[in-house]
């Protein structure tokens, strides 16, 4: 199965992860609750499309290594990635919870809008990796996707 929402066997075990959500999940690392990841991760669906701007901290080797090894399949190290304080939930940042289940299905369309968006969308540019295609967003939220859903045991 190839890791991106582009591919249907992997956007489907995303989805049913995201359904195996209980709001008592406790965090296996960091420091948001599950609401508040619910809330961040529909969030870079948002930071992808424009509808939040994040300040940019480009590098050379973000724009190159780091992107080249994230997009390639290299996992996030628990607890150690720090979020943009634009779309940090434990900081007051980014979309606040409503009621869970509410924020889920919230989610999931994000999910759905993204992936039907496509190639031709005015894709943001990313603050740390520079500019990307649909294609590489959409590893990019697989694996953002798979990290957190597995901080909480899904």
């Amino acid at each position: 199965m190839k890791k991106t929402l582009l591919n249907q066997a992997a956007k489907a075990s995303i989805l049913g992860r995201i359904d195996q959500l209980q709001p008592s999940a406790q965090a296996q690392w960091g420091r948001m609750s599950v609401a508040q990841m619910v809330c961040h991760c529909g969030d870079q669906f948002k930071l992808a499309s424009g509808e939040i701007a994040v300040t940019p901290k480009p590098s050379f080797a973000g724009r190159t290594i780091m992107k080249w090894l994230v997009l390639g399949g290299m996992p996030a190290p628990k607890g150690k990635v720090q979020t943009y304080a634009e779309i940090d939930q434990v900081a007051n940042g980014g979309t606040s919870p409503t009621l869970f289940a509410s924020d889920i299905k919230a989610l999931k369309l994000q999910i759905e809008t993204f992936i039907a968006r496509g190639d031709d969308f005015n894709w943001q540019i990313h603050p740390t990796f520079g500019k990307m295609s649909h294609r590489q967003w959409a590893k990019l939220a697989y694996s953002h996707l798979d990290h957190h859903l597995s901080q909480f045991g899904a």
